[in-house]
C-alpha cells in the first residue's frame, strides 16, 4: 500500500532539522519514526515519552540509557518490587510502602534500609533460638 501524507510544516521543520542533525535524509529519518511505532497496533495503549522525562527515568535507574519499552518495563519491576530472597513483598497497598518510606525518614533511612533492619529483626526472632 502506497499513502501519501501531509506533513504539517512545524512537525516537518523538526524531522528536517533532525535529519541535519544526523546527516541523513528527512525520507529516512521519516520512515525510521513510523517503522518505530509500526509493531503498535492503533487500538492499543501505548505512552510516548519525552526527551526530558526519559532523562529524568534514566537518571533514577542510575543513568542506565532505556533502549525499548521491554527494557523500561524490566528496569521498574526490578526497582519497584521488594524481594526478601525469593519471597515477593507485593501485599502491601500504597499506603503502606507509604507508611514504610515515613518511617524510614524519620529514622534517616532509606525504604530499603529500613525494610533490611526489619528482615534481620525477623531473621532474630525466628532463628536464633535455633542457634
Amino acid at each position: 500500500m502506497q499513502r501519501i501524507l501531509t506533513i504539517p510544516p512545524h512537525i516537518e521543520a523538526q524531522y528536517e532539522l533532525y535529519a541535519a542533525f544526523t546527516k541523513k535524509p528527512v525520507e529516512t529519518v521519516l520512515v525510521n519514526a513510523l517503522t518505530n511505532v509500526a509493531g503498535i497496533s492503533p487500538e492499543t495503549r501505548h505512552v510516548i515519552v519525552a526527551p526530558d522525562d526519559l532523562a529524568r527515568i534514566e537518571h533514577a535507574f542510575g543513568d542506565v540509557p532505556v533502549s525499548t519499552g521491554a527494557h523500561l518495563a524490566d528496569r521498574v519491576v526490578s526497582l519497584a518490587g521488594l524481594k526478601i530472597g525469593e519471597i515477593a513483598l507485593d501485599p502491601f497497598t500504597p499506603g503502606q510502602w507509604a507508611q514504610i518510606a515515613q518511617r524510614a525518614e524519620r529514622l534517616d533511612q532509606t525504604p530499603a534500609q529500613y525494610c533490611a533492619q526489619i528482615v534481620k529483626q525477623m531473621s532474630m526472632l525466628f532463628f536464633d533460638h535455633l542457634v
